[in-house]
Order: structure tokens, then C-alpha cells, then sequence
């Protein structure tokens, strides 16, 4: 027989020590649960070290809303009492109220002490009181102190409290409108904050005056994630809809489907409007525009601006894009090699500077350079709209959480030197135009068109499309389609880089376009031979939207009070009410998309749509304001799509992250990692 020496034994110990304290820290650590398991009691389960009270120490829950939630959890339902675990105590939960009376009144004696203590040596002053201090010192003290409440001590205090009366009338006058202030805003917060009570909506508790946004305000949580939260919360995820608070604002929230399409669709006349909203007379540029306008200005200005991006339209606009493309292409083939026929590169980036030159070149007939050119004025400014930092975060969130402010602060929805950068390039390109009576068929020839023949917009009061309002458009469709196509073409090679199989199809089909086009797809062939692309589009869209909802204002005609939600609910929505539909969470919602974080094109193959119910898959919008520009993005992302698939395979580098996560002060969705790969050669078709 063989045995171990010393040495290798010693070799041992540490380990065999190691084993050891964990288990006795494990041990010590679940004490309270093996308590319970063996008392032969009703509990519930805590964790290891914090018990049941885990979301209350990292505040994520009032201890009122914990003790709630454990009152009524369904493993304790019916008990006359219960067991949890106070961090490492096994504690016992009363809910009989006879049960309460045995023992706080007839066997008082043998409950009189408290569990939570101070240092009678270090905290005198926190120990010798009534509150803290224990049996029988506390008995004794209670019955020193007693005598100082008696009714005859009251009636001598009566005097002192005439007096401070009298002191307190001798207030200043600007004391007396200060507290009256703080007593109407207090007065007007609690009012709100019961306004969900009194309707008999389920609502999200929140902070009184302060409302349920001021985390997403203050840029402590990301819009999506806070979201997400309110959305799938205990108290309101089995109902149609759910009540919230921006500010003092009541504010619904709609989680069903059938909801949303009537509001949207159905009586979408009632819900064009939105709540958000800029100054029309000191950012004009701001305010006349297709995201805040309001109806029935909007619906005017919608069909002026719809024919500007028709299919014929977007055709012309392909070689366009095309062009773009193959600079993307060139721009990375003088990336350094990291390894043979490998090179990194960062995708937000990439694809912001992509659709920066796409929408210069397409909508002002210019050259941005942007992917040449990391100083291009057309990047710089792009960029400094979505650089959300402290200041720029705060102006963008006024526009949505306090949009009454905005004309009292004079805010602006671009940021002054880019207003004046856009303002400048777009008056001198519609100058030179005319003067050289040139014509692209691109965006700036649909506002000069407009221009020349007198549009306006107004009922009673006729506005001309002309100088910033017509600047106005072209800003607009600047802003709206950089962010939106650069937001979904990134996640989308992301999720490429990350499920090689899905990459593999789809570079399958792009060859077979190749094989049989060329290195130039025609338009009707990206549009309806290529479905897989689309699929790919589509789901990006969903895992990624690039806001975290849609919000409407109820707007309702004249003597109307109210619009009602029956047969969903017998609440009525008062006119000037914003309604918010959270597709983030809808497009992550596993009750309409089965095993949601999962990149899936095939949810939209065509065999497959009719599963998806309407109303769930929005990132677009729905109804009739929907985004105008959504096919024009749509293109956008196939052709760089097929570009850079047709040249390069993508797979992870050593800084491609595994998880995302979003950004705190930015409104739409930017995730905090840079989205890396490395891109390998491996041409498709004949080069």
C-alpha cells in the first residue's frame, strides 16, 4: 500500500483550510433558511447573508412595498404566520390579528424589547430612550418620562403653544408666500400622486411631486431599462394599461396590443399629437418640423413631405448610396492588419460616418467625406447632436418632461452652432441650385419645388415653406435618419459578428444576388428578392429600437371631455393626457416574442408573420405617424449591408463585448461598449 508523505499532505492543508471556511461561511450564511426548513413553519426563502431583505438594501424597494409583497406572497397565503430571514435571524411574520393581540397585549411582557439596538457605550445619547433602550431599564424610564404627558402638563403647555402662535404671525411676509408655495406644490403633488387611486387605475408608486421619471431626469438609469422596469413590475404586469407620473403629470401607460391599435390606428385622429414640443417662435427651426409639430399642422406638412421619398425617389437616390458604399469599403481596406486578411474595426463609428455621408450626398447634394475625414464638419456636427452629456441630456429630456419650460429657458432642439452650420449649407445649396437651375432628384430639389410653388401650411393663418421652416425639414430628416439608420446598421453587424450561421445565410444570399446582378443590385431586387436581408432588418429593429416608446397626446375636439377605454376598462382618458406604449419592452416581451433576446430572423420569414400580432413589432411607430423616413433608412442598411458582406466575413475580436449595456443620459439607444470585429477577407462573387 502506497501512502501520501508529509510534504504532499502539507501541500494539501491550504486547500483543505480553504474547503473549510467556505463551508463554515456558507453554513453561518444560510443558518436562517435551514431554520425554517426544519421548524416545521410556513417561509419563505431568503438568501444566503441577506435574507429576505436583499431589494430593500440595495434600495430598490421601499421596505413598505417589500413587507407588502411579502404579506401577499402566494407560498405564505392563508397563514396565520410565517417565516423569513432577517439578513442571518430567522424572524416570524404575524398576519392574524388575534394572533397580534395574544401577543402584543396579554403576553406583552414577554415582547416588550426590540431587536435593533445602539452602543450603550459609544452612542449613549441613541441608547437611553424609549426607543431603543431594553427591558426593565425601559419600563422604569417609561414610567419617569409618563408624568411629563399627563393632561394637567398639556393644559400648562397650552400657554407655550399661544405664544409660538403669536411668533409665528410675526413671520415676514415673503416667509408666509414661501411656505404657502411649498403647501400648494405639496397640496398638488399628493393630489396626483392619488390621482391613480382615485380612478382606479394600477399605477407605479412614485415620489410625490418628483414623479415616477426623475432617475431617467437626472440620468441615473437608462430610459430603456427604467422602462423595461415599470413595465414587467408586480403591481402592474397583468394589466391592459398602467398609470404613471411624469412630474406631477399623470401619465397612462399601454401594455396591450388590441389597446394600442385602437388607440393608434383605430382613433388615431384623436392621438396624433405629441406632448413633446418645442418653442414655435424662438426655435422655429425646432418646432415646424415632422416630430413636433402638432395637428392639424402636422398632417399638412406630413403630405407636402411624403412625396419627397416615394420608391421612384429612393431609386434615384440608390446610386447615391451605392457610391457611399463602396467609400465605407475603401475606407476599411486601409485599415491596419491585425493578422493575415484581418482587420478591426469599431461599428458605431463606421456606421455613423456612413449615413453622415449618405444623407449629404442624397438630401443636400454634398460631399461629407466623412469616412476619409475624421474632422469633416458634417461628423462634428452630427455628433455633437447626440452627444448627450449633462447639459445637452437635460435640454433633450426638457422637450418630453417638462416641455412648458422649454419657451421660459429658450431651449432649442439642435444645438445653436449646429442649427447655424445646417442653416448656412442648406440656404447656400438651394442658392446655387436655382441660380445654376440644377436638378438631382434628391431631397433639397423637394424643397425647392416646394418653395416655388407657395406651399403653406396653417388653417386659419397660412405659413409659407420657406426660409428656417423650410430649413426646418431638411434638419429634420438630417437628424432623424443619422440616428435611426446608424442606431439599427450597428447592432445589426453586431449580432452578425455574433451569430456566424445567420452571417453565413445571408452572405449566401447576397452571393446569389451577385451571381446573378452583379456588384450592383438593382433597387426592385433589394426590395423584393432579397427576404433574408429583410428578415435580418427586421429583428434588428425589434431587439433594438432605437426609442424606448411612442407617446401620443390625447387631443380631443372641442366639447368632448374625455376619451373612453371600454371595453378594455371603464377609465376615461381626459383631454391633454400623454399616452405612452413602451415597444422596448413589448419587442422584448417573451408573452409575443417566445425566447426574446434571442437573435431570430426567422420570426419575420414570411411563413412566420402571421404569428406576430399586431401592434407588438413597432420600431417605426404605428399608425399613421409613422416614421416617413423608414424605407429611405431601410435601403440605406441593405446596400452597406450587401457592400460589406460581399467583401468581408465578420468575426469577434478580443474587444467584442458579450453583453450590452445603455447609456444613461442619452434619449435614444446607445450602448456604453464599442461594437468591435474583425473583418475578414473573403470576397463574394467575381471582383
Amino acid at each position: 500500500m502506497i501512502f501520501a508523505s508529509a510534504v504532499a499532505l502539507q501541500g494539501y492543508l491550504p486547500l483543505v483550510a480553504i474547503c473549510l471556511v467556505l463551508y463554515l461561511l456558507w453554513f453561518v450564511a444560510s443558518t436562517g433558511t435551514r431554520y425554517w426548513k426544519y421548524a416545521q413553519l410556513p417561509y419563505i426563502e431568503g438568501r444566503p447573508v441577506v435574507g429576505n431583505f436583499l431589494e430593500a438594501i440595495l434600495m430598490r424597494k421601499s421596505m413598505f412595498d417589500l413587507m407588502e409583497e411579502l404579506y401577499a406572497d402566494v407560498r405564505v397565503k392563508g397563514s396565520s404566520l410565517f417565516g423569513i430571514c432577517r439578513m442571518f435571524t430567522p424572524t416570524v411574520i404575524v398576519r392574524d390579528p388575534e394572533l397580534i393581540k395574544q401577543m402584543l397585549i396579554k403576553d406583552a411582557p414577554f415582547f416588550i424589547n426590540r431587536t435593533m439596538c445602539t452602543d450603550p457605550h459609544g452612542d449613549p445619547i441613541g441608547y437611553y430612550n424609549l426607543l431603543m433602550i431594553r427591558n426593565p431599564a425601559w419600563k422604569q424610564l417609561r414610567s419617569y418620562l409618563t408624568p411629563s404627558l399627563s393632561i394637567s402638563k398639556i393644559k400648562q403647555m397650552y400657554q407655550l403653544v399661544e405664544q409660538s402662535t403669536v411668533a409665528t404671525m410675526q413671520l415676514t411676509v415673503s416667509d408666509i408666500l414661501l411656505a404657502a408655495l411649498l403647501l400648494v406644490i405639496a397640496y398638488f403633488g399628493w393630489r396626483k400622486q392619488n390621482y391613480w387611486n382615485r380612478v382606479g387605475v394600477p399605477y407605479i408608486p412614485e415620489i410625490p411631486v418628483i414623479g415616477n421619471f426623475s432617475t431617467i431626469f437626472l440620468q441615473c438609469h437608462s430610459t430603456f431599462s427604467y422602462i423595461e422596469h415599470i413595465y414587467h413590475h408586480t403591481r402592474t404586469r397583468a394589466s391592459d394599461f398602467f398609470g404613471v407620473n411624469i412630474f406631477i403629470r399623470p401619465a397612462l401607460v399601454i401594455r396591450n396590443p388590441a389597446l394600442i391599435k385602437k388607440i393608434t390606428c383605430t382613433d388615431a385622429s384623436l392621438f396624433l399629437n405629441r406632448q413633446m414640443c418645442a418653442d414655435q417662435f424662438h426655435d422655429a427651426i425646432g418646432y415646424y418640423n415632422l416630430i413636433m409639430i402638432k395637428d392639424p399642422l402636422w398632417k399638412q406638412l406630413r403630405g407636402l413631405l411624403s412625396p419627397s421619398v416615394t420608391s421612384s425617389k429612393l431609386k434615384r437616390m440608390q446610386p447615391f448610396i451605392e457610391k457611399v458604399g463602396d467609400d465605407m469599403v475603401a475606407s476599411l481596406d486601409v485599415l491596419p492588419k491585425v493578422r493575415p486578411n484581418a482587420r478591426e474595426t469599431e461599428f458605431k463609428e463606421l456606421c455613423a460616418c456612413f449615413t453622415t455621408d449618405v444623407i449629404a450626398s442624397t438630401f443636400f447634394g454634398m460631399q461629407a467625406n466623412s469616412l476619409k475625414d475624421e474632422a469633416s464638419e458634417f461628423r462634428y456636427y452630427g455628433r455633437k447632436i447626440f452627444e448627450y452629456g449633462p447639459a445637452r441630456g437635460m435640454t433633450m429630456a426638457s422637450f418630453f418632461f417638462m416641455p412648458e419650460l422649454v419657451p421660459y429657458l429658450r431651449l432649442k432642439l439642435f444645438p445653436r452652432d449646429t442649427e447655424a452650420f445646417l442653416k448656412t449649407i442648406i440656404q447656400q445649396e438651394i442658392a446655387r441650385r436655382e441660380q445654376n437651375n440644377e436638378n438631382r432628384g434628391d431631397f433639397i430639389d423637394s424643397m425647392i419645388a416646394l418653395k416655388n410653388n407657395n406651399a403653406t401650411i396653417g388653417v386659419t393663418e397660412k405659413i409659407p415653406l420657406q426660409g428656417d421652416i423650410l430649413v426646418a425639414q431638411a434638419a429634420t430628416f438630417y437628424m432623424a435618419s443619422f440616428e435611426t439608420t446608424s442606431s439599427v446598421l450597428s447592432f445589426a453587424l453586431y449580432e452578425l459578428t455574433k451569430n456566424p450561421d445567420v452571417q453565413a445565410r445571408l452572405r449566401e444570399e447576397i452571393r446569389s444576388m451577385i451571381d446573378k446582378y452583379g456588384k450592383i443590385i438593382p433597387y426592385e431586387a433589394l426590395t423584393n428578392e432579397m427576404p433574408y436581408l429583410g428578415m435580418v432588418i427586421s429583428e434588428t429593429a425589434r431587439l433594438y429600437p432605437v426609442l424606448p416608446f411612442l407617446e401620443r397626446q390625447c387631443t380631443l375636439p372641442e366639447g368632448v371631455t374625455g376619451y373612453k377605454l371600454e371595453p378594455f376598462h371603464d377609465f376615461v382618458i381626459p383631454n391633454g393626457m400623454p399616452v405612452l406604449i413602451p415597444i422596448y419592452a413589448i419587442h422584448r416581451d417573451p408573452q409575443f416574442f417566445p425566447n426574446p433576446h434571442k437573435f431570430d430572423p426567422e420570426r419575420f420569414a414570411k411563413e412566420n408573420l402571421d404569428q406576430i400580432q399586431p401592434c407588438t413589432y413597432m420600431p417605426f411607430g404605428v399608425g399613421p405617424r409613422t416614421c416617413l423616413g423608414s424605407h429611405f433608412g431601410t435601403l440605406q442598411i441593405k446596400v452597406a449591408l450587401v457592400k460589406l458582406l460581399s467583401k468581408y466575413r465578420i468575426d469577434r475580436s478580443a474587444s467584442t463585448p458579450d453583453v450590452l449595456t445603455y447609456r444613461k443620459n442619452a434619449f435614444t439607444l446607445h450602448s456604453n461598449e464599442g461594437l468591435y470585429a474583425d473583418l475578414i477577407e473573403d470576397s463574394l462573387g467575381n471582383e
